[in-house]
């Protein structure tokens, strides 16, 4: 395989426009060094079967959100990501695969720092376990963000803007 072989097998597969797949080769360039036989196309496949038969739209928009996904290695990563989201969250693999649609770059982060990201919004915004699960099944993206530098900042923004941590909690959730 050649990298002509992986950039048209990426388009097809995948259904991109030479734009989409400039820009998914430019996010990852090192797609280009990867087997289609061996890494890619295991990869698709696995993802595609683990999350409930994603159709091929549906693994076109998360590799086009995440093109690192492709990259990570299901065993190591992956699966036991899939299953702890599974079983912290008591999602099936429909409601799994809608919460990665939403937003698979959070896939990219290590479970310890879920944990943590985790643990400060279940404390400061006061949610029950049931409340944190809906909430960030809702809102995957938050476990992208950065605890001091958005999550804290925003909440005190909207607290001394409103006078009232109740207020702003109601109003964040």
């Amino acid at each position: 395989e050649n990298m002509e072989d992986t950039l048209d097998w990426l388009q097809k597969r995948l259904r991109l426009s030479d734009r989409q797949l400039a820009k998914l080769i430019r996010r990852a360039p090192y797609t280009l060094g990867c087997s289609i036989s061996e890494n890619l196309e295991p990869t698709l496949v696995w993802i595609q079967q683990r999350l409930n038969a994603l159709d091929d739209f549906s693994i076109s928009r998360v590799v086009q959100k995440m093109p690192r996904i492709l990259h990570l290695n299901i065993e190591a990563n992956l699966e036991p990501k899939f299953d702890w989201l599974q079983h912290q969250f008591n999602l099936d693999d429909d409601a799994l695969g809608k919460m990665v649609q939403r937003s698979p770059t959070f896939l990219g982060l290590s479970i310890d720092t879920w944990e943590v990201k985790l643990d400060w919004i279940e404390r400061r915004l006061h949610l029950s376990d049931q409340d944190l699960s809906e909430f960030i099944v809702r809102y995957p993206c938050l476990l992208n963000c950065n605890i001091e530098s958005n999550l804290d900042l925003t909440l005190n923004f909207y607290i001394d803007a409103l006078g009232n941590e109740s207020e702003a909690v109601r109003l964040v959730t």
